[in-house]
């Protein structure tokens, strides 16, 4: 081959080499990009797990608190009832040891 048929074959050449070298570097480029997408995507969804975890831990937390308060409520004003009644049943206990104390003096006083 002389010189004019290989300057036609490198021009040609170049001429495939070139828009193909693009095109599999475009692939290329757009596969990384893709990837390191899908890779984002993953990550955020395991984020997104993560938070949905510490949200439900949290909650029960918060219900298992909220019960010990309810609880520990509950029994103080059953305690405070107990107390209640107790103070209302010595002074009616009271009153009437009272009452028995003015009678029998009553009777006393009319001997």
């Amino acid at each position: 081959m002389n010189s004019g048929t290989w300057f036609i074959v490198e021009i040609v050449s170049l001429l495939i080499a070139l828009p193909l070298g693009f095109i599999i570097g475009y692939l290329y480029k757009q596969g990384k990009a893709e990837k390191a997408i899908m890779n984002q995507k993953e990550e955020a969804e395991k984020l997104l797990d993560e938070a949905r975890e510490q949200v439900r831990v949290m909650e029960v937390q918060a219900r298992d608190q909220a019960l010990e308060i309810l609880q520990k409520s509950e029994s103080e004003v059953a305690r405070r009832r107990n107390e209640i009644a107790r103070k209302k049943t010595a002074r009616l206990s009271a009153a009437r040891s009272w009452t028995i104390v003015s009678i029998v003096w009553k009777s006393a006083s009319r001997h």
